[in-house]
Parts: C-alpha cells; structure tokens; sequence
C-alpha cells in the first residue's frame, strides 16, 4: 500500500482521511461532497464503498474471524476445508446455495439458521435431504471454541454440535446511500446500477468492487477499478481544463 501510495503521489494524487456525509450533483454536473469539516468538489467521483456483512450474533465473533474459525467467503477459500465438518449459518436459498457450493469440498454439511424460519420450499428442502445437508433451526445458545476448533454450538436446547469451520452465509449490506443520494440507480440487492464502463445512470458518477452488482472478489473490483478509470479519463478529456477538474471548497462551520 505505501508504494502503491508513494506512486500515486508522484502525479499529485491527493489523500484525505475522512467521513463523506452526502454527495450531490449540482447544476453544470460538479460533484459536492460533504465531509466533516468542509466540502469537496468534482467533474467526476469514482465509489468504492463496498458492503458490510451481516454478522451472526456470537460471543468473540471479532476473534473467532481473526483465527479463521468463522470465514465468510466459500470461493476465496472453500478449498481450505476439504474433508471437514463445516457449519453455515444462513437463512432461505442464500443460506442453502451457500451450503451446496461448499458440499464440493466436503460431504459434512450443516445448515443452521439462529433460530429464524429457514423459508426454504418444498423442493429446495428435498434437493437439501438429498444431498445430505442437515438443517438445524434451534437457536445457538453458546460457542465453545478449544484448541483452535469450534468444538461444539451449544443449541438452546442443550443439543451440541461441533465443527472445524463455520461459514457465515447471512448475506451483506451495499454502502450505497450515497450514489442514492446522489440520484444514482440501484438495483432490488441496495446495489449500484453501473454500464459496461462503471458508470452510473447520473453523469459523471462512476461506482466499482462489491457496492457493485457482481462477483464481490479484490480481483473483480481492481478491474472494476481499472475500467471505471480509463472511463473517467476519456470522459474528462471533453470536460473542464486540468485546473478545474477538482477543488476544496471552504470549511464547513462546526
């Protein structure tokens, strides 16, 4: 990161550590943005909000993720638990989908859905019996974590069961209340609508990584990243002069 940094200050790239608020196109298509102690503007904004995982509700869940016990990405490294006792926690068919994709690692296969109604039909709930997928919808009452395994999900009912990994399936939360705000299209998911060139249905707004529809992988968002940038710079190349491509505006008062 600090040559990729150091690189990119080599062309006047300018680093601002701050919260954005609100974002609005103003008439004559510049960009405001409203940070906390003042406002930004631009011909062109790039967002790379991502999402936010909905996380289960389990004691030293912030640990059990750093020793890898709770993962939540199948793809990155499903291969990982070949063989193993694996549990989901999930709910409906993302719950269940999540579950068949890592049946390719491993036959051990459980489906627990906290305590909430799975919501799986008919066929779904025969396609998970056929494939051996055991569900469990009884609350977890606690976690016991030895040696490094998640040795057992005590249920409320006293029933325990163990696994080496737990894969949370809950789904995620797109970051995109500020190209809403800005009069950006989202889709049904709360994810940014974008074109071939990750432009947004507002000109001038472009969006990429995981707030964007699609496959929410680093690789896929740093070509995201690479589009919407050749974009951007072709889109320039017929807007303003360099010097007022972006600027600060004044302090906003406390």
């Amino acid at each position: 990161m600090e040559r990729m940094r150091a690189h990119a200050l080599k062309y006047d790239a300018f680093f601002l550590s701050s919260t954005v608020s609100s974002l609005e196109r103003q008439e004559g298509g510049v960009f405001v943005a409203t940070l906390v102690t003042e406002r930004l503007a631009a011909r062109t904004i790039l967002l790379a909000t991502g999402v936010v995982d909905r996380e289960p509700r389990l004691p030293d869940l912030e640990g059990a993720i750093r020793r890898r016990l709770i993962r939540h990405c199948g793809i990155c490294d499903g291969y990982e638990a070949i063989g193993q006792k694996v549990g989901v926690l999930g709910q409906g068919s993302s719950g269940l989908n999540e579950a068949f994709f890592l049946k390719t690692y491993t036959s051990d296969i459980t489906l627990l859905s906290l305590g909430a109604k799975l919501g799986l039909s008919e066929e779904e709930q025969r396609n998970a019996a056929a494939s051996g997928i055991k569900v469990v919808e009884e609350p977890i009452g606690a976690v016991a974590i030895e040696e490094g395994r998640v040795r057992a999900l005590v249920l409320q009912g006293g029933a325990r069961h163990s696994f080496d990994t737990l894969y949370s399936a809950l789904g995620s939360d797109a970051r995109s209340g500020l190209a809403r705000n800005a009069g950006a299209k989202i889709d049904h998911d709360g994810c940014v609508v974008t074109d071939e060139h990750q432009h947004t249905s507002v000109e001038g707004l472009f969006a990429a990584g995981d707030v964007v529809c699609g496959l929410d992988q680093i690789s896929v968002a740093v070509g995201q990243g690479a589009i919407a940038a050749t974009a951007i710079h072709n889109y320039l190349r017929g807007a303003q002069p360099r010097s007022t491509m972006w600027r600060r505006s004044i302090e906003v008062p406390s």
